[in-house]
């Protein structure tokens, strides 16, 4: 097959004094599969370039290129639609993404010097890029940068403003929405099931998961994947009609939020999002073991997703040090519950293209209510709530017990909130593996702040 027929070639180095390999694919699902299987490898600051052949005619470059950033945005790709000359000049594309601060400038336009020739070619020829993304991106850069002064944390208040406002003006949620089930249903045409290394059957999995004593370390990330995926399909579908296809979406889901959740972080990792999910199941099977009153399978599938959700992006970083330090960032969410709003508009991005193309209803709200309810700033307001309800519930005289159906919600942020932190109520092998973790995060953020402080003196 001549080289002319590739649909895409694709390029990637870890710097710019590496050779360049470009391996070529032939469709769209060979590409993407490739990408999967580096999802939990690829180093942060790793260069990632995808070359789109302009002159093959099956293929929408603009609309292609939106879908590759929307899917694998946390790889910072830089899609570049060319020609079959334009891939042998790769050092000045090197020069000029060589790393991932640079890439993130040049999405958000800055006014930085840039290299002449490449960077005019990439910015007449890149595809439109959707504008959520580049809050995406802008956010991600912030997220670890400090301004000392008032004007420059508005400054990028305003520019994510502008964007939001571009947002509304350049096109509807309504059709953003559509394009993205678009995307969603390309992404669904791999068979997720074959990459997963599965070791053992689905009873063994089974029993772990109804288990207290479960052990998120002892898995692998594929096996994390598949505990999600047998907790949810079987609140998706019946035992017994269980569908290829929303079987293959639920897959395809989970892999995009597994590769959302940073690998590189010691505690609020994917391992941690699985290991709340089982608590969350754990905890509800037991309400209802011990409760007469029947709770909506849409409430109970809605918190279960909240779980999985509740920490995607997290930068390994908290609130406290956001706030300390006036990143830029805090002002996008008003300076409340950054991370958690951030984890929630992050999620809802992902999820509801999937449940419209699956049909499935779920409660969005509760999904954000709860995911905002894991931020322990508001923990007393949690506690005086329930205490509140004890009261109501100790001065009706005809109690019907139907509080806990009537208020789910407030149940859901609780059961979220201690199934958050109920890795200290494990067995103690277990218990003392998630203490470690959160230590060395912690110790993370405090090297961090040193070398800020030290940076800030200077």
């Amino acid at each position: 097959m001549s080289h002319h027929s590739h649909i895409i070639s694709y390029g990637f180095n870890r710097g710019v004094t590496d050779t360049l390999n470009i391996p070529s694919f032939n469709s769209k699902i060979e590409l993407f599969t490739y990408l999967l299987n580096y999802s939990t490898n690829i180093e942060i600051n790793s260069q990632l370039v995808i070359y789109l052949n302009k002159s093959n005619k099956n293929i929408n470059i603009d609309l292609f290129g939106n879908l590759l950033h929307y899917r694998f945005y946390y790889l910072y790709p830089i899609i570049i639609p060319c020609s079959e000359i334009i891939i042998e000049d790769k050092s000045s594309i090197n020069d000029l993404i060589n790393t991932r601060y640079k890439r993130i400038l040049y999405w958000i336009s800055s006014d930085i010097e840039k290299p002449f020739t490449i960077y005019s070619y990439i910015k007449e020829n890149l595809p439109s890029i959707d504008k959520r993304l580049l809050v995406d991106s802008l956010i991600d850069e912030e997220m670890n940068n400090t301004s000392t002064t008032d004007n420059t944390s508005q400054n990028i208040y305003e520019r994510l403003s502008d964007i939001n406002h571009s947002i509304d003006n350049k096109r509807s949620f309504n059709q953003l929405l559509k394009e993205r089930m678009f995307f969603d249903e390309e992404l669904s045409k791999v068979q997720y099931r074959q990459l997963l290394n599965i070791p053992n059957d689905e009873t063994y999995y089974k029993k772990l998961i109804n288990s207290w004593e479960f052990n998120a370390f002892q898995f692998s990330s594929d096996e994390l994947i598949y505990i999600a995926y047998i907790i949810l399909i079987n609140h998706i579908t019946n035992d017994n009609d269980e569908n290829n296809s929303i079987s293959n979406h639920l897959l395809s889901f989970l892999f995009f939020v597994r590769d959302n959740y940073r690998i590189g972080n010691p505690f609020h990792n994917f391992r941690h999002a699985i290991d709340v999910l089982q608590s969350t199941n754990y905890f509800i099977n037991q309400l209802n073991l011990h409760n007469d009153k029947n709770i909506s399978s849409i409430d109970i599938i809605s918190l279960l997703f909240a779980s999985l959700g509740h920490d995607i992006g997290h930068p390994g970083i908290t609130n406290m040090y956001l706030q300390k330090n006036n990143c830029r960032f805090i002002y996008y969410y008003n300076k409340l519950s950054i991370l958690e709003n951030y984890h929630n508009t992050l999620f809802q991005n992902i999820l509801q293209p999937f449940i419209k193309n699956i049909k499935l209803n779920l409660n969005l709200n509760l999904i954000k209510d709860a995911i905002l309810a894991t931020d322990m700033a508001n923990h007393s307001k949690f506690v005086e709530k329930i205490s509140n309800e004890i009261n109501k519930i100790s001065n009706t005289k005809n109690n019907n017990n139907n509080n806990v159906k009537d208020n789910f919600t407030l149940l859901a942020c609780l059961l979220i909130k201690c199934a958050d932190i109920s890795n200290v109520c494990r067995p103690i092998d277990i218990s003392f593996k998630w203490g470690n973790s959160l230590t060395d995060e912690f110790e993370q953020i405090d090297r961090k702040s040193t070398r800020l402080n030290s940076s800030h003196k200077t």
